[in-house]
This record gives C-alpha cells, structure tokens and sequence, in this order.
C-alpha cells in the first residue's frame, strides 16, 4: 500500500524561502522579475515585456536598485537599465540587503558595498543578510553577527544563527534553540526542542514537549499540540495549521489558517498550504495549488505544479519544468 509522507511546516516553509530569495522583490524604482528561457536569463516588468535581454547565465531578484547576473561563470550586477555596475568576478553572491551584500571569493564569504568594494576581508564559512542592522556568520565552525562595519557584535558562539526579527535573533547550540537581543544578551534561553522566527509578536516553538507559539519572553502563550500536529507562522493576522490523520499505514496531512486567538478560521481541507500575503496565499487541492482568499475561498484555480507568494501584485508559479509569473487573476504575465 502507498504510503503518503507530509512535509512539516518547517522545513516546508524554509524550502520556500530558499527559493523565493532568487525570485521577484521591490527594490528602487521598477519591480524587475528574473526570467528564463533556453537556458539564458534576463528580466521582465510586471506587464511581462522583456526589459533586459536574456543573455545571463543566471540572475537573482533585484533589490536596493541591483541585481545579481551570472557571466562565464562568475557573479556580477547589473543596474535596472541592465548596465553591469559590479564586474562578475564572485563564485557567488546574494542579494543586496541594508546597502550590502553577501559574496564569495574562493571559498571565502564576506560582504561588498553598491561599488562592488569588499568591506574587511574575505574571512568567513558562511553567511547570512543584513536584517535590522546585523547579519549572522560563521567563523570556525561557529555562528555570531557582525554590524555593518564588519565589527564582531556577538561573538561566534552558536552551532547556527539565523537573521533577526522583530529585534530578535534566533540561535542553535547543540540541539536547543533560543534568540538573543541585538547586544547578544540570551533573552529567551537555549531551551526551546526547536523554534522558528518571529513574525507578528509570536514564535512557533517546541518546548516540554508542548507545540505553540511562544511571546518575546520566551513564554508559551498558545498551546496547539493538542489539536495540530503542526503550526507556522503569523502572517496578515492568520497562520497555516496542519492536522494528521493515519489509516493503516497512509498518512494525510490536512492544512488550513488559525488566528491569533487559536480558532479554526478556514478549515483543515488543503493538502498543503501556505501564508498569506497581500490578501491569498497559495493552497494544494489534490496534487495542484492554487490560491485561496482569506474567507477561504478558491480565486484562482488550482492548476500549477507549485505556487509561491503574492510580492507587489505578482507571484511565481511553475507549471510542469517551466517557472512563470501570474497577477491576482491568475493570469499569466510569463
């Protein structure tokens, strides 16, 4: 007999946001989506015409006026009259965050300003974006943050740490998480079973073996493991909740939205589902997604083979190999 394995939301979510990091954002001025097409890529405006040729072996979302363009192998950027600004001579290179950006030398990462000027040196493992003033990185093995000027604010001390939000920062030692301030005080120690970042005031975390979300002190202050199996987070005044049911050895996972208060607002009959955003949010009906208001209703029909957030009008979608970009209607501008 098949059996149906789920995706928690998690490691759903954060896949999700892997992805959504090379895709369309506002930056100054035009919204600019990167597109692909024979294996060469460039980008479009939100009325789907081509603005700068595909000619690039890859492209990154722009973002503070720059975008990220791959040629013969190295990573560049290009301004959004597609003038190269930066020459391509990184291995790789992120999106610009707070005036900078993430890039890497060899296997050395470090941080360059808009006029492609390394700041400090080419030092760490690894590294994160700037978030409220500060970007984690990995030194040795170990995690910290940095400031702007490259100055140690919180000493590499984590197994892993994560961008901070809403003035916190989330932190792994060992197999417990925690989030520190942006002075490195330990506000919420490292006893959570796991935990995700904040979003509207509240965390999802596991703690004594009780699911829910915790406040900025580290209380929890919504029990959900008694009704779901797993949560995510807040987003738009609603989060995705997910129930398991187990027939024999077939698992199926159902999904809907919970507010604030705990309450079911649109029942658990998804497949999977995602957080809202500018008023939809991308749900699974069978084995295609499609895009549901926030009284639950079908908008836009579920006939893609993925589907990601609605930014500034516009979301991805793939459908079959190919990724395209549709408008609130659900029609498709790519």
């Amino acid at each position: 007999m098949k059996v149906y394995r789920f995706v928690w939301l998690s490691v759903f979510i954060l896949s999700v946001m892997l992805i959504l990091k090379a895709y369309g954002a506002k930056e100054e001025g035009e919204i600019l989506l990167p597109v692909s097409e024979s294996g060469k890529w460039g980008y479009i405006d939100r009325t789907g015409r081509i603005v700068i040729p595909l000619k690039f072996e890859g492209a990154l979302r722009f973002s503070e006026g720059l975008g990220a363009v791959k040629v013969k192998g190295k990573w560049g950027y290009i301004n959004s009259k597609g003038r190269m600004v930066i020459d391509p001579r990184f291995r790789d290179a992120q999106p610009f965050s707070e005036g900078l950006a993430a890039a890497r030398i060899y296997s050395r990462w470090g941080f360059i300003d808009k006029k492609g000027r390394i700041i400090g040196f080419m030092m760490y493992d690894n590294v994160g974006s700037f978030s409220e003033g500060l970007a984690p990185v990995q030194k040795e093995g170990l995690w910290g943050y940095v400031n702007r000027d490259l100055e140690e604010v919180i000493k590499p001390q984590f197994d892993m740490a994560w961008g901070f939000r809403e003035g916190l920062g989330r932190v792994k030692k060992g197999d417990k998480f925690g989030f520190v301030d942006a002075k490195g005080n330990m506000v919420i120690k490292l006893v959570l079973d796991d935990a995700m970042d904040f979003s509207e005031g509240l965390a999802k975390a596991i703690t004594g073996g009780r699911m829910g979300y915790i406040d900025r002190t580290g209380r929890l202050v919504m029990a959900m493991n008694i009704r779901f199996d797993d949560v995510g987070p807040f987003s738009e005044g609603l989060a995705v909740a997910m129930r398991t049911t187990i027939i024999g050895d077939i698992y199926r996972a159902k999904y809907g939205y919970i507010d604030k208060e705990g309450r079911t607002v649109i029942p658990l009959k998804f497949d999977n589902a995602q957080p809202f955003s500018e008023g939809l949010a991308a749900v699974m009906v069978g084995s295609k997604w499609g895009y549901i208001n926030k009284s639950g209703a079908l908008v836009i029909g579920p006939r893609f083979d993925m589907a990601w957030k609605f930014s500034d009008g516009v979301a991805m979608v793939k459908e079959g190999k190919r990724d395209r970009y549709i408008d609130r209607s659900g029609n498709y501008i790519w």
